[in-house]
């Protein structure tokens, strides 16, 4: 009886024979911290090659956007008082994007990036591979220090690694209309 219940209780564990599937793009792309799926790959530049980036430069996002709108493309945000906040994936990588209305139109998007790096070296090495990514995608950047700045007509878009808490980096990335 023993061994019976040890042999049940190492197939529930690592899963009982049968050949395994590949996970569809969907599953593979969806977040765990969000059951809405893809829509949490917030990244904007993740979808570039998709087409409709938006006059924001995020996907199918418009600057203008209103909290409904926002609200039905992203159901489980956390709505605050001038915005909406949704953890998940954004280029790849977890953190919180956060849309940022002003009198009741998006005007800003920033993404905090979960990962807070032990040295600002440490982040400049995932910044230099990340700023090279969205060159691919979005053109080429100018840089000042560790800033790549991406300009287009719509939208400015800016990825930082900032100092955080004890020399540690903190990676970000921000979406704003033109300045004029």
């Amino acid at each position: 009886m023993r061994t019976i219940l040890l042999t049940l209780a190492i197939a529930l564990l690592f899963g009982c024979g049968g050949k395994s599937q590949p996970a569809s793009k969907d599953a593979m792309t969806a977040d765990a911290t969000n059951p809405d799926g893809p829509t949490t790959d917030a990244a904007g530049v993740d979808a570039a090659t998709a087409g409709d980036l938006g006059t924001s430069g995020y996907p199918g996002l418009d600057w203008g956007a209103s909290m409904d709108d926002l609200k039905a493309k992203f159901p489980r945000a956390a709505p605050g008082t001038d915005n909406l906040s949704i953890t998940g994936n954004h280029a790849g990588k977890p953190g919180v994007t956060t849309f940022e209305l002003r009198d009741g139109k998006l005007h800003r998007i920033s993404v905090t990036f979960e990962d807070e790096y032990p040295s600002m070296e440490a982040c400049a090495t995932v910044w230099k591979e990340m700023r090279a990514t969205l060159d691919g995608k979005l053109g080429a950047s100018k840089s000042d220090n560790l800033a790549a700045y991406w300009d287009a007509p719509t939208y400015n878009i800016i990825l930082t690694c900032d100092p955080g808490d004890e020399d540690a980096g903190v990676l970000s990335m921000a979406y704003s209309p033109p300045q004029p």
